[in-house]
């Protein structure tokens, strides 16, 4: 029998019953309470449906004891305890108005019903909470017409002043009120029902979950075991794999130590091809000062050549100016004999004006003879005039000579700035050749290095070819220790082959306790 059914049929009962005997025991107490103002009939009614409640709740209990009550008489047992709600208040709202009065604003009784439809739930139905639902409220719907019946008044605004006037709209809420108390019910119910299932689900699980971890730790020992004894021949394949391994150790030692040679022959050739290619860097750089060399060497030549071609041009206006200035001399010269011709006619001028004067002087001192003073000074009159022409050109020739000696002074200021010029020329040509001088030394001692650099790398290629050979015979060696250590592999891949197996093994036995 599943759970739900023992809750629905014992648990859930037993709990009802247990509240019903708690009503009976307020239903008595009320009724001993109200028993002087409840008319005869009313109390009667009370008694019955109280001591009746009290009867069947008594038989239930003693079923219970010897076994489980059918559903079908618990669930009579709530309706009825319904029914005799209704029959107590049924009376009370037929007495008088006073009566009703107090059924209708009764509300421990309305809440009796309310406790009925939650009784209903631990009966989990939702089908006979509807029932219960349904039934209370009925049962509520005739005692407020009952109570109508007897006066007391509905209205949708009742007065202030009117006592036995009640608002329908509330009565109409009320029993709304209790439809939705049975709805709310059925629905917690129904998921306490699906939680209790998910409960259950989970139980399950778990019980399956604990027979398979039970199954699997058997799997577990019996792989432990198979585990130990591929431990055992994995430790002796482990021995052996040790001994190989030993071997191919001391072979990758020879191997090594020749690979150590190697390495270091590599690195003096390594070594050898730096100072080869450090060699090849100063060539270069040797020859690009070479070049460098050859373009100054070329600029000085053609510096060289415009200085000569200056100097030359120099020289040349300087023997133009010297052959003017010659020339100017020669007229200076010429000149100078024209003033000299000048000067012996200046000077036979004066002989003569002087014995004219002589004469003029005798003759002026004789009587008659004084009349030929006369021709004396037409004499002289005329050496006055020759002696004017001749002071005129005198002063002209004189002019000429200054003009020519000016520009005399001019040429030899040209010549000396010529000379000068061109001192200067030849002086940088000197300098330029020095340079150039510098430049042939500078070339010739590249010259010399760079047949050093030759030599150095003659002497390198003839290294290189001497650890060329050396590195064959250490590769020599290299492959001898390389087929010892592929024998050796070979043992080791038998062994793996065989580790492999016992791995497989494991494996299968990983992949059983898996499963």
């Amino acid at each position: 029998m599943q759970e739900t059914e023992i809750i629905s049929r014992r648990s859930g009962p037993v709990v009802v019953n247990r509240i019903r005997y708690g009503l009976i025991v307020l239903f008595y107490a009320s009724v001993g309470i109200t028993y002087p103002t409840n008319s005869p009939g009313q109390n009667i009614a009370y008694l019955v449906g109280i001591s009746l409640m009290l009867l069947y709740a008594l038989i239930f209990s003693l079923w219970n004891r010897k076994s489980m009550v059918p559903a079908w008489f618990s669930r009579s047992m709530l309706l009825a305890d319904i029914l005799v709600l209704f029959s107590t208040m049924a009376p009370g709202a037929l007495r008088d108005l006073y009566g009703a009065f107090e059924m209708i604003q009764s509300h421990v009784l309305y809440l009796i019903y309310i406790i009925y439809i939650f009784n209903a739930a631990f009966f989990l139905s939702r089908r006979f909470v509807y029932i219960a639902t349904t039934l209370s409220a009925s049962c509520y719907v005739i005692v407020q017409y009952l109570c109508v019946q007897s006066g007391i008044v509905l209205s949708m605004e009742p007065t202030k002043t009117a006592k036995y006037e009640f608002a329908l709209p509330n009565e109409i809420t009320k029993i709304l009120f209790i439809f939705a108390c049975g709805y709310i019910v059925s629905q917690m119910m129904g998921v306490l029902l699906r939680l209790y299932a998910y409960s259950n689900e989970t139980r399950e699980v778990a019980e399956n979950s604990v027979a398979e971890l039970e199954e699997r730790q058997s799997q577990l020992e019996h792989a432990a075991d198979t585990i130990g004894a591929n431990a055992r021949g994995f430790q002796e394949f482990s021995d052996q794999f040790g001994r190989l391994v030993q071997d191919q150790s001391n072979s990758f030692t020879s191997i090594g130590q020749t690979m150590n040679s190697v390495s270091m022959g590599s690195l003096e050739v390594a070594n050898a091809v730096h100072a080869q290619k450090d060699k090849l860097e100063v060539l270069d750089r040797k020859g690009s000062q070479f070049d460098q060399l050859l373009k100054d060497i070329n600029e000085s030549t053609n510096e060289v050549n415009r200085r000569m071609s200056e100097s030359a041009r120099t020289s040349g206006s300087m023997v133009s100016q010297v052959n003017n200035l010659n020339a100017v001399f020669d007229r200076i010269r010429n000149s100078f004999d024209s003033v000299n011709d000048a000067t012996g006619i200046l000077t036979e001028v004066a002989e003569r004006t002087n014995l004219l004067a002589l004469n003029a002087a005798i003759k002026a001192r004789a009587g008659e003879q004084g009349r030929g003073f006369a021709v004396v000074a037409q004499e002289v009159g005329k050496l006055a005039s020759s002696s004017q022409e001749n002071a005129s050109h005198i002063a002209t020739q004189i002019e000429q000579v200054h003009g020519q000696l000016q520009e005399a002074v001019r040429i030899v200021s040209e010549t000396v700035n010529l000379t000068r010029d061109q001192s200067r020329v030849f002086s940088e040509t000197n300098d330029y050749f020095q340079g150039l001088q510098s430049l042939i030394d500078k070339q010739r001692n590249a010259d010399a290095e760079f047949e050093r650099t030759l030599d150095e790398l003659r002497e390198l290629i003839d290294t290189l070819e001497k650890q060329a050979e050396s590195q064959k015979k250490e590769a020599r060696d290299v492959l001898a220790n390389i087929e010892g250590f592929r024998y050796i592999h070979g043992s080791v891949g038998e062994q793996a082959q065989k580790l492999q197996e016992r791995i497989d093994s494991l494996l299968s036995e990983v992949e059983l306790m898996r499963a």
